[in-house]
């Protein structure tokens, strides 16, 4: 950019934080159209409906909070590049909000391992520890911002918030991904069907973990890497998204149910919880069928849903 003699360097700042609500914003459309999907397919418990309306409402809140900011730096304050080296209120909200979006999520995932592990609490506690840790960092650099809004040298106390909220993130995605593959590998019971859903749950579980803790990490490294960009926080502004597609694609992926046909109902955590994960029993080949009817019909056909899968 080049303004009145002035040759600035955009790209790893404005350039960067512009991407970066870009790619959120197609991102939100995409948690938009899961949750449609999600709200016309299933009959989940109220407090599961409750943890996705409060995601989609910190999601939209996210979005025009952050083409609030794209409008004060490209079109208020066109022509004066001095308002790009301040945050503003809005950009400083949204680091808050991805605090509360990682929150919900993690809950929702420590949730679902508290019933399959068999009401194992310690794992369950230590990820929303963790969750209430980063959201908490993730206001406290809110605070840090406002007191601090100078985006001239991002290095001390907001660049260590950062870096501590990313790899606690990091590392609760891992924690989660391997502590639900380990008990949905214990829920395997020999049933071709059930086995082949368990497959199914297995490989979103890890895929959800790797992408999002993939994101957190690459995060960080810009952090290391460039620590006067804003490389790092156009990544965080995709971030949230991303754990909210997770989540979506988690609920979603569950078969549709059927009240004709109980084996079409998928597997609900509380299931899990009574048969497979937390005993995995030894079956006798002669009792499958029987034993496989009986799991299928454990669920709740009143309201011809699974009693709670997230």
């Amino acid at each position: 950019m080049g303004l009145f003699g002035l040759h600035l360097n955009l790209g790893p700042t404005s350039g960067a934080y512009l991407i970066g609500t870009f790619v959120s914003n197609v991102l939100l459309g995409a948690t938009g159209v899961q949750m449609y999907i999600y709200f016309r397919s299933f009959q989940d418990p109220l407090f599961t409906k409750i943890r996705v309306l409060i995601l989609l409402v910190l999601e939209l809140l996210h979005g025009v909070l952050s083409m609030q900011a794209q409008y004060h730096y490209l079109i208020d304050n066109f022509g004066n590049p001095l308002a790009l080296t301040s945050s503003i209120w809005s950009s400083n909200i949204m680091f808050s909000i991805t605090g509360g979006i990682i929150l919900v999520v993690h809950w929702s995932y420590a949730i679902r391992i508290f019933y399959i592990s068999g009401s194992k609490i310690l794992v369950p506690i230590v990820i929303v520890t963790i969750s209430l840790a980063i959201f908490s960092l993730g206001i406290c650099l809110s605070v840090e911002l406002f007191i601090n809004p100078s985006l001239l040298n991002l290095t001390g106390v907001r660049e260590n918030l950062a870096k501590a909220g990313l790899t606690m993130a990091a590392f609760n995605d891992f924690l989660i991904a391997s502590t639900l593959s380990f008990h949905l590998h214990r829920a395997r019971t020999g049933f071709k069907k059930t086995d082949k859903i368990l497959d199914k749950l297995t490989t979103y579980a890890v895929n959800n973990g790797i992408l999002t803790s993939l994101t957190d990490i690459v995060a960080l490294a810009f952090i290391f890497a460039f620590p006067e960009s804003l490389y790092s926080v156009a990544i965080s502004q995709v971030i949230g998204s991303l754990y909210s597609n997770s989540l979506m694609a988690t609920l979603n992926s569950r078969q549709r149910p059927n009240v004709d046909d109980p084996s079409s109902f998928e597997f609900s955590s509380r299931a899990l919880s009574t048969f497979g994960a937390a005993a995995n029993p030894q079956i006798p080949v002669s009792t499958k069928p029987a034993v496989e009817r009986s799991f299928l019909m454990s669920f709740d056909s009143s309201r011809s849903v699974a009693v709670e899968s997230v």
